[in-house]
């Protein structure tokens, strides 16, 4: 995941540098029609006050009148121009702003990730439901989470008689008690790395844990709880997938293909390769929203509504 990062960050830089030199160039231009703009205001308001002099001939007057208009076409004209500029410079300068907040975002993540590198690491991988999933089993409700049944067969790699047999509970199956530190029996094979679909609680407690959550969701955070940066107009937000600092538990959504990500980057001790879908979006500004659709107002209206029903209901009992 590091090196993704890595290289996002070489394009993002890239695409910075591509739109500062972009905006750069509007920023030069909008301001020479600034300083013309205010080059021909100066010389009309020359050529009016010369045209309201007493002492002028015919001559004088006419080329002072040509003169004042002629400088009020072209400021016009540079004004039109300024207006089509400061809409492309505004453009620009919003996608500055917007890919230099994806490449802080991306330094961020790159930062945090370093520094969990240095922390403690879990050597086998548990995998679990979230509490609702299961209740949504049991109770044989509508669901997109995977039943542990479906689980087992697809990752459980442990030994029945030393971590415990799946029993048919009838909904789903579950893990029954595995025998005292049972994960120390699998030391004997080099690098082994235990995946144990619903694993007790002394498993969980020293190894990574997959929780499967029961639809899918977004988070402003992808690692830990730091929030990512808010700039005032976008914020990033993540699809689907979350992890703690010290890579102890991966959240993610029920879907097959994120569901083996999320196993494969716990065998990886959260070092693994892969792209986490993340989307920048826009929030809307409070002094955006009309005064009329402000929940205060939408209140008052309400309760001034409900008020004149019940005028209406009493005269109508008197």
């Amino acid at each position: 995941m590091i090196n993704v990062i890595i290289q996002d960050i070489v394009e993002l830089e890239e695409s910075v540098a591509l739109a500062q030199e972009k905006f750069d160039l509007l920023d030069k231009s909008k301001r020479e029609i600034e300083i013309k703009m205010n080059d021909i205001y100066k010389e009309y308001e020359q050529w009016k006050k010369t045209a309201e002099k007493d002492d002028l001939n015919q001559a004088e007057y006419d080329q002072a009148m040509y003169m004042e208009s002629d400088s009020k076409d072209r400021w016009r004209e540079q004004k039109a121009k300024l207006e089509l500029t400061t809409e492309k410079w505004q453009k620009a300068k919003d996608d500055l702003e917007l890919k230099e907040l994806e490449l802080e975002l991306k330094e961020t993540d790159l930062e945090r990730l370093k520094k969990i590198e240095l922390v403690r690491r879990y050597q086998n991988v548990g995998i679990t439901l979230a509490k609702t999933c299961e209740s949504l089993i049991k109770e044989s409700l509508s669901t997109n989470c995977p039943t542990y049944g479906e689980l087992a067969k697809e990752y459980d790699n442990t030994e029945p008689q030393i971590s415990g047999a799946f029993v048919d509970q009838g909904y789903d199956v579950r893990r029954s008690t595995p025998l005292q530190k049972h994960w120390n029996y699998y030391d004997r094979y080099p690098n082994h790395i235990i995946i144990m679909v619903d694993p007790d609680y002394d498993f969980r407690v020293k190894n990574t844990i997959v929780e499967i959550q029961s639809s899918n969701f977004t988070s402003t955070t992808l690692v830990g709880n730091q929030v990512t940066k808010y700039n005032g107009e976008n914020i990033t937000v993540w699809k689907n997938f979350r992890f703690t600092d010290d890579c102890k538990k991966i959240m993610v959504a029920p879907n097959p293909e994120d569901i083996n990500k999320a196993v494969n980057f716990a065998m990886q001790n959260c070092y693994g390769d892969f792209e986490i879908d993340n989307e920048i979006i826009t929030l809307k500004k409070h002094d955006e929203i009309p005064w009329y659709e402000s929940p205060s107002t939408m209140f008052k209206l309400w309760l001034e509504e409900v008020k004149a029903s019940y005028k209406g209901y009493m005269i109508g009992n008197d």
